[in-house]
C-alpha cells in the first residue's frame, strides 16, 4: 500500500526526490559517465588532440601578446598637444593674430601624431585628428579675417 504524500511533496517513507543519485554523478545524456578529468571544452571551443590535454588555463579569454597583461597602451602625447593647442587656439582667435600661434602647431602635431599612432601602435586617433581638425578651422579663421581687413582697408581708401 502506498503511503499519501505529504503537503511538501515528500512521501513519509519514500526517499527523497531531489537527493543527488548514488555516487554523486549525474549521467550524461546518453547515460554513461566521462571519465575522471575528461570533460568537454567550453562552447566554441575545439577540444585539444587525443592524448594531449592542455594545461589548465589555456581555455577562455587569451592575454594580448604585445603588451603585458593589465597594461595597456599610452595615449600619444603629439596627439594631446595637438588637441590643447587646438582649442586654445580659439581661445587666442579674439587676438585677431594669437590664433595662428597655436593653429599651425596643432596642424603639425595633429599630423605627426597620426603618423606615430599609425607605427607604434598607441592611443591616441581621436585626439590627434580633432587637433589637426580644429588647427584646420583656426588657419581658415585667421585668413578669413585677414581678408575681411585687407577688403576693409581697401575699402576706406578709396
Amino acid at each position: 500500500m502506498q503511503q499519501p504524500a505529504t503537503p511538501n511533496g515528500f512521501s513519509p517513507g519514500g526517499a527523497d526526490p531531489w537527493a543527488a543519485p548514488a555516487g554523486g554523478q549525474y549521467p550524461s545524456p546518453a547515460g554513461q559517465y566521462p571519465p575522471s578529468g575528461q570533460y568537454p571544452p567550453p562552447a566554441g571551443q575545439y577540444p585539444p588532440p587525443a592524448g594531449q590535454y592542455p594545461p589548465s588555463g589555456q581555455y577562455g579569454y587569451q592575454q594580448s601578446p604585445y603588451y603585458p597583461p593589465g597594461a595597456v597602451p599610452r595615449n600619444n602625447p603629439l596627439a594631446i598637444a595637438a588637441l590643447v593647442c587646438g582649442i586654445a587656439q580659439f581661445v587666442l582667435g579674439l587676438l585677431v593674430v594669437g590664433n595662428i600661434l597655436l593653429a599651425i602647431p596643432a596642424v603639425i602635431c595633429g599630423a605627426l601624431g597620426l603618423r606615430q599612432i599609425n607605427q607604434r601602435g598607441e592611443r591616441g586617433r581621436g585626439l590627434a585628428i580633432a587637433g589637426l581638425v580644429l588647427g584646420i578651422l583656426g588657419v581658415a579663421y585667421f585668413v578669413i579675417i585677414v581678408l575681411v581687413i585687407i577688403i576693409g582697408v581697401s575699402v576706406r581708401s578709396h
